[in-house]
């Protein structure tokens, strides 16, 4: 038997043009056992890049729960060190005012006088403390509470005040 290259139909060895398609079947090779069209296999690539893609998947799924089980903890982060920052700052006040109150005979009690601070250079700069920018929260505002020669203290009228700072 031999087989037609153009159509793909086998023809008696003894044909010289395809009984189908009426191709010249002269010098094509005969039909051997190692002749024969081989039967098309899967690939190895394609197995191979569906068994990738299956894993991935599974491992993108287990990435976005992580995730979201992370997520609110990064949340509670943000706003602790936000706090913190805060009472860094009411620490930075307080700690100016006390010092401005031992240098100078009039002190700074109930009315928080960043101005008086800075021209004082017991602080660097007011806006550290009043540009919403700067601010931990764009809604800290530092004030006293009570008079701060006697037992008054800075607060912030978001974060509140450090309760165990006096």
């Amino acid at each position: 038997m031999s087989f037609c290259p153009n159509c793909g139909i086998y023809n008696n060895s003894n044909d010289t043009n395809c009984s189908s398609c009426g191709a010249d079947l002269t010098g094509t090779i005969q039909d051997t056992p190692d002749s024969k069209p081989k039967k098309k296999q899967t690939s190895n690539f394609v197995i191979t890049a569906i068994g990738i893609g299956v894993v991935a998947f599974f491992a993108l799924i287990m990435v976005s729960i992580l995730l979201a089980m992370a997520t609110p903890n990064f949340e509670m982060s943000r706003a602790e060190a936000r706090r913190k920052s805060c009472f860094s700052n009411i620490r930075v006040l307080s700690g100016a005012i006390e010092m401005y109150n031992m240098d100078n005979t009039s002190f700074i009690s109930t009315d928080l006088n960043l101005k008086e601070l800075v021209k004082g250079r017991y602080l660097k700069s007011e806006k550290n403390f009043t540009d919403p920018d700067l601010l931990p929260e764009k809604s800290c505002e530092y004030h006293i509470r009570g008079d701060f020669t006697q037992d008054g203290l800075v607060y912030c009228k978001y974060h509140g005040d450090i309760p165990s700072f006096r």
